[in-house]
């Protein structure tokens, strides 16, 4: 397999990675969509093949959610208690802005103490 065609396979699997537009700036398929050029740019996919077809499986792996498929969690929550929504929400840029802007503490502030 060429790397023209290597490439094509990674931007066809980067497409069905979702982007979390509460986190521009900080968001993984954001970042992964960067490393993925600057590896092919840097000749770094194109001089390994079988790195690049480790790193591809690797992503398709995470895409694909097989981990999570694969190993069920038996409580729909965090070790902070919180759930996936809760945590999303949390970690949006403006949940973030907001904690920046308050004095208290990320404890104090996630559980209203004063």
């Amino acid at each position: 397999m060429n790397s023209a065609s290597r490439y094509r396979d990674f931007m066809r699997l980067l497409e069905r990675w979702p982007l979390e537009p509460t986190k521009s700036g900080r968001d993984i398929g954001e970042r992964i969509r960067e490393c993925v050029k600057i590896a092919f740019n840097s000749e770094q996919f194109n001089g390994d093949p079988k790195y690049c077809d480790q790193q591809y499986k690797s992503l398709k792996n995470l895409s694909d959610n097989s981990y999570a498929n694969t190993y069920k969690r038996n409580k729909p929550y965090s070790s902070t208690g919180l759930t996936a929504e809760e945590c999303k929400l949390l970690l949006s840029n403006e949940s973030l802005e907001y904690l920046k802007k308050d004095d208290r503490g990320l404890i104090s502030k996630l559980f209203n103490r004063d």
